[in-house]
């Protein structure tokens, strides 16, 4: 039989400690941890242990036990108070030790002096009372695990620590909203007055059962509420309300695309699109132009915030007026056979810096095949010439027809220009330094500090077409369009204009307007 090497007690195999004067006994080789939660649970049940077999070693009086009783429990107590780094984990231990001494303590100084159960019993009630112990020491560890004010102080280290992952990962969202962690890192980060009141809400929503915390404007950020876990607790919930991301654009429909990370791409095919429920934070979108033969993408960088964001889009997408001196010739763009004629092919996306190569092929009256200049792309309108082919054929045998297409694409590309202030949709129609140039730039350009303002064209009436010289012609023209503004309300408006165009090696363009108002109406 073993005994104790202090007090003599006789003790079984299993026993760590002296149940009678607290003596530790050489310790078993431990089990393999499998994972870092059961080293931790170890760990929480070595402490109760240890706080338990000192509690023990305290009923005695003998010189020696009760020396070491009276230093062991003090150093213990040490070590665990310099492992603790917040007053919520200080004030859990406090609750444990006051347990021991106000409800195990007596029991057990009352079994040893009763003498009324044999050492066996005694032995049964302590573990009974370790157990109790153990399950008050786990109740207050939930309890303080489930507290909304700790659960938002883990959020407040998160974000101090720069640990974006965890932090996204301490909320909850609802199903359809897209997170990006560093995204809400950033603007937990950039709005530190959130985690304040994230504190105040917590301590609401422990009493109240849920709080919100809203923006100046009254949008809501975060919600707090409670639900039932394990019979009794409550679990709360830290729940992120998403922003609406909307974005507008007056061109839709040109095949353009939208997305951000992962999601699928959303097209942008009409003039409000709702592009997604997201996180609140930074992210940058991608914009996707597609035509047959070409790609294009631009990149735009949002802060989302608030319940719902529109944010505008500029879809610079210019069609290339293509046309060429024999109308049926194919068009072969970077060396391919696009199977297309000049009037057939639809270019919205190609890049106008030269890197775009184009010719055509045409069959003469012999059946030879003979092939255009070869042309790089750098300009909105282009012509394709056939080096024995008279220059400007199809604009000088139907110049009523020409001018009506061209007119057209100038207006639609017009339209853009003033609504957007911005003169480059346009710039490529005048001639440079040309009167008209300036006149324009200045119209369109003095709409940049406007707010409130919308051009809507109606039509333009081609009137009549006339050849004035080899290289010109003239176009006479009626418009009508619509004016909407916040300080001048709505109006109507008709005018006849005048389009001198010149031709240049097959590239038209504006060398004057004249414009005469012929209509003006106020609308209600």
């Amino acid at each position: 039989m073993k005994k104790c090497p202090n007090c003599q007690r006789v003790i079984n195999g299993n026993e760590t400690f002296c149940i009678r004067c607290g003596t530790e006994f050489p310790e078993r080789d431990p089990a393999p941890v499998s994972s870092a939660k059961s080293a931790n649970s170890i760990r929480t049940f070595n402490q109760t242990r240890s706080l338990y077999r000192q509690a023990i070693a305290q009923l005695h009086n003998s010189n020696d036990c009760g020396a070491q009783a009276q230093e062991e429990p003090i150093r213990k107590r040490s070590q665990f108070h310099s492992r603790s780094t917040t007053s919520s984990q200080t004030n859990l231990f406090s609750k444990t030790v006051t347990f021991i001494q106000t409800k195990v303590l007596p029991a057990i100084q009352s079994l040893k002096q009763s003498n009324l159960l044999s050492k066996d019993k005694n032995i049964a009630l302590i573990s009974i009372l370790l157990t109790i112990l153990l399950l008050t020491g786990a109740h207050l560890y939930i309890q303080h695990a489930l507290n909304p004010q700790t659960q938002a102080a883990h959020i407040a280290k998160y974000v101090e620590k720069n640990k974006p992952d965890r932090l996204a990962a301490a909320f909850t969202y609802t199903e359809k909203t897209y997170v990006n962690p560093k995204s809400f890192y950033t603007y937990l980060h950039d709005n530190p007055w959130i985690l304040e009141e994230l504190q105040h809400a917590a301590k609401e929503a422990k009493k109240l059962g849920r709080a919100e915390i809203k923006d100046e404007s009254g949008n809501r950020i975060i919600s707090i509420s409670n639900q039932p876990f394990l019979f009794f607790y409550k679990k709360y919930e830290f729940r992120v309300r998403p922003v609406k991301a909307l974005v507008s654009t007056t061109d839709p429909g040109l095949g353009a695309t939208i997305t951000v990370g992962n999601k699928e791409p959303v097209p942008i095919d009409k003039d409000r699109v709702n592009v997604g429920y997201f996180a609140p934070g930074p992210y940058e979108f991608t914009i996707a132009y597609q035509d047959d033969y070409f790609v294009k993408e631009d990149k735009v960088e949002v802060y989302l915030s608030g319940e719902q964001y529109e944010f505008p889009i500029h879809l610079k997408l210019q069609p290339i007026e293509l046309t060429s001196d024999i109308p049926d010739a194919i068009v072969y763009i970077n060396g391919k056979n696009t199977k297309k004629t000049a009037e057939e092919i639809q270019l919205t996306t190609v890049p106008l810096d030269g890197s775009v190569e184009i010719y055509a092929v045409a069959t003469d009256e012999n059946g030879e095949k003979i092939k255009s200049n070869t042309l790089h792309l750098t300009k909105s309108a282009t012509h394709i010439t056939f080096p024995d082919a008279k220059s400007n054929r199809a604009f000088y045998e139907s110049p009523a027809t020409d001018a009506e297409t061209w007119i057209g694409i100038f207006r639609r590309d017009y339209e853009k220009a003033v609504n957007l202030a911005d003169f480059d949709y346009v710039a490529d129609y005048f001639i440079p330094g040309s009167p008209a140039e300036e006149e324009y730039r200045n119209f369109v350009e003095g709409h940049q500090n406007r707010a409130g303002y919308q051009y809507n064209f109606l039509s333009n009436e081609i009137l009549h077409a006339a050849i004035l010289s080899d290289n010109s012609v003239l176009i006479e023209t009626r418009e009508a369009f619509e004016y909407h503004s916040e300080d001048e309300g709505d109006w109507y408006y008709e005018r006849q204009k005048k389009y001198t165009l010149q031709n240049n090696d097959g590239l038209f363009k504006i060398a004057d307007i004249e414009s005469n108002t012929i209509k003006k109406e106020r609308r209600s």
